[in-house]
């Protein structure tokens, strides 16, 4: 019983350790972007601002239209081409991100989530 408390932990620290290390590269990546392109969407309420990192990373980020505050914040891999499609309650910006769309206004999660550094 002893060992399987041990694995256990180890298990856990092993996830911890595979997380802290994906939000390091995020906020490394995010950082690096030289140029961010802004599209508002169609009734004016949002801007959707995204940005070529290191590689293939692209970073997505959702604010409403004329403000500074980030409301959702994405970052995926993709060698296809940036494309935005807004629809009445939800926003795509790629094919292939498997997180899926950000949706309007965006969850509570989302919101969480774009308030880390």
């Amino acid at each position: 019983m002893k060992g399987l408390k041990w694995v256990a932990l180890g298990i856990c620290l092993l996830i911890a350790a595979w997380n802290i290390n994906a939000y390091r590269l995020g906020v490394e990546g995010r950082a690096s972007v030289q140029k961010w392109t802004y599209e508002d969407s169609p009734d004016g309420r949002y801007t959707l601002a995204y940005g070529n990192g290191p590689g293939n990373w692209v970073w997505v980020q959702l604010r409403r239209n004329g403000e500074t505050e980030v409301l959702a914040d994405r970052w995926f891999e993709s060698t296809e081409p940036n494309w935005v499609f807004w629809d009445t309650d939800h926003v795509s910006y790629s094919r292939y991100d498997a997180t899926g769309p950000i949706y309007l206004p965006p969850n509570w999660l989302d919101n969480w989530l774009a308030k880390l550094p």
